[in-house]
């Protein structure tokens, strides 16, 4: 079985990669939990990222900037990101 298309996106906390130019921001992305669901499992942390990155794959997006959680409001937990496309710096 080869490698999906979304397994090679980029993912970045700040609002930059390194080596890489943004050429085109498409979309905010968000995923939601109940924290209880979280408490339950933290299965949850490792599988955010690789949903956000399915998420991005569908917008065309390469890369997804200024990832993380952010924050506990009630009782969720949202984390989210920027879906961008990049290409490497001249």
């Amino acid at each position: 079985m080869g490698k999906k298309a979304w397994e090679d996106i980029v993912i970045s906390d700040t609002n930059e990669i390194p080596g890489k130019k943004i050429i085109r921001t498409l979309d905010g992305i968000k995923l939601i939990c109940k924290t209880q669901n979280i408490i339950k499992g933290a299965k949850w942390r490792v599988n955010a990222p690789i949903k956000l990155k399915k998420i991005a794959n569908k917008l065309g997006a390469n890369a997804i900037i200024n990832v993380g959680f952010r924050g506990i409001r009630d009782k969720y937990l949202y984390y989210n990101g920027t879906a961008v496309i990049v290409e490497d710096k001249d």
